[in-house]
């Protein structure tokens, strides 16, 4: 008696083909990213500034549907330093954070153009003195 072992079908073959497809980046990870930071001094005065760009983040994958999947918007941050050294023992420095208030973006659907989630952080300033004794 000689027995055949089955092969699988061509849907079988067509599912996991369907299963294995190629991502446009590293799970994530942003393709593109950019850094810069300025200083400049003037005596006892020092400007800072700082922005930071990031391109979209693929955060999630469905292994059923490429519509399923989920992003992180591109990102644009700015963020500027104001510090006065008043002596050799005392400073104060004046901060703003996020000043593109720049708004984290999770998006989905065809060209993840729906919104799914926005997160609303705003700026922020702060006003330090600072004393060393």
């Amino acid at each position: 008696m000689v027995r055949q072992l089955s092969t699988p079908g061509p849907s079988a073959s067509r599912f996991r083909q369907r299963r294995q497809r190629r991502l446009s980046g590293l799970f994530e990870s942003a393709n593109v990213v950019g850094n810069a930071k300025l200083f400049y001094t003037l005596g006892p005065v020092t400007v800072e500034g700082a922005s930071n760009l990031l391109s979209s983040i693929r955060y999630s994958v469905s292994s059923i549907d490429p519509l399923g999947d989920r992003r992180y918007a591109p990102s644009d941050l700015f963020d500027a330093q104001f510090r006065v050294k008043m002596s050799r023992l005392s400073m104060i420095v004046a901060q703003g954070e996020n000043l593109t208030v720049f708004q984290p973006q999770r998006l989905f659907g065809p060209g993840f153009g729906l919104l799914r989630e926005e997160i609303d952080n705003g700026r922020a300033f702060y006003v330090e003195a600072l004393v060393c004794y």
